[in-house]
């Protein structure tokens, strides 16, 4: 066996060592995304929680629920053990942040990772989560609690001019929206390619009105001839047409 230089033994174990660096960068590079990436976020949340803060009779007190809220390429490239990490770590961090400034919470921080048809990227929100501190007075006496009532619900229908084909789906108030595209996890599917697999969805207010929203899509969405931008939203009434992609359809409320 020959003698090896020791000059040439570093040249190699350097290039060797540059290459599993430059493989290890690579990896993630690719799995980092700016919108979970824990640094990136936490200044966030930081500056939405300063613009919550509450003047609760001389205690200044902090919201006690964070969600974030992101879309469906983001949301489905999260592995369980990320989202957990995230959770975890941000509510860590954000305790320590409103505990060294002194702030109130109503009640335990939460916070919650959610997919949502009509965010890009991330959307975060803050709110409080728990009732105002109750005032002491005496117990009411206790009455029968009546069953909750399902919030108002519409059933659309959906139907494409050019075959007539109907399709159906009923969309309730805070539930989930009734997605519009070619991949088999929307309410409402249409297979064409000028459709995207998350094309649009159709959601329910709180006020009862009926709202139409693009999902980022490649070849738009159009309600009654207007072209709605690029994951913009409308709202849409019983009779009005819409255009996914190159398929015209009419909606219906019942």
């Amino acid at each position: 066996m020959g003698f090896v230089p020791f000059n040439q033994l570093e040249r190699n174990l350097r290039r060797l060592l540059e290459r599993a660096g430059g493989i290890l960068d690579f990896s993630l590079r690719r799995s980092t995304v700016p919108q979970t990436d824990f640094s990136t976020l936490i200044p966030r949340i930081e500056s939405a929680i300063e613009k919550h803060i509450r003047d609760e009779g001389g205690r200044l007190t902090a919201p006690d629920l964070i969600e974030l809220r992101y879309d469906y390429e983001i949301w489905t490239s999260l592995a369980p053990e990320r989202r957990d990490y995230l959770k975890r770590e941000l509510a860590e961090s954000l305790y320590e942040y409103i505990y060294n400034r002194r702030y109130a919470l109503r009640q335990k921080l939460r916070i919650e990772l959610c997919y949502d048809a009509f965010t890009r990227g991330v959307e975060i929100r803050v709110d409080f989560a728990s009732v105002a501190p109750e005032v002491s007075s005496p117990a009411p006496t206790l009455a029968p609690v009546p069953p909750s009532k399902p919030g108002p619900q519409v059933t659309i229908c959906l139907i494409e001019q050019a075959t007539g084909r109907r399709q159906r789906a009923e969309i309730v108030v805070g539930g989930e929206p009734a997605g519009v595209g070619r991949n088999i996890a929307n309410a409402l599917i249409i297979r064409d390619p000028t459709i995207s697999n998350f094309h649009a969805a159709f959601i329910l207010r709180r006020d009862g009105l009926l709202e139409v929203a693009d999902r980022g899509s490649a070849n738009g969405t159009m309600v009654n001839g207007v072209m709605l931008a690029n994951a913009g939203r409308t709202t849409i009434r019983d009779g009005d047409l819409v255009r996914f992609g190159d398929i015209d359809c009419r909606l219906e409320t019942e």
